[in-house]
């Protein structure tokens, strides 16, 4: 016959175990959440490089790489597994590894190179989500 204390402490112990498994940083890392995901349609980073037009948005999915402050904004890498492209936020940028969704806007900057000319492709945050 289980007794008072020791009743107690199963239950303690599925408590703490179930603490771990559900906390906030396992619940980014394994991409459950309470919250509502929203379903939009997510663009591989590899596509935006190939074919998205300026100014379309996108929304994109992926691990944060390298940040850079800027004046009055920053700027960090997004990488999934078609590739990586700089995000450009007036945010603080998400921190390196974390698994970020955003909408975006894409941007084009040409860039003068030993008299090439080389089309950098870019995308400006929108919204975290």
């Amino acid at each position: 016959m289980i007794t008072a204390k020791h009743q107690v402490l199963r239950i303690g112990t599925v408590s703490l175990m179930m603490g771990g498994l559900c906390g906030c940083a396992n619940l980014a890392k394994s991409r459950l959440s309470f919250l509502p995901r929203p379903n939009v349609p997510i663009t591989t980073i590899g596509d935006v490089q190939k074919s998205a037009t300026k100014s379309s948005t996108v929304y994109l999915e992926g691990e944060v790489g390298k940040q850079v402050p800027l004046l009055e904004s920053s700027a960090y890498e997004l990488k999934d597994s078609t590739g990586s492209i700089w995000v450009v936020t007036k945010q603080k940028a998400p921190n390196q590894k974390e698994q970020v969704l955003l909408k975006a806007k894409v941007q084009h900057k040409n860039i003068s190179v030993g008299g090439k000319t080389l089309k950098e492709v870019y995308v400006e945050e929108q919204q975290r989500l």
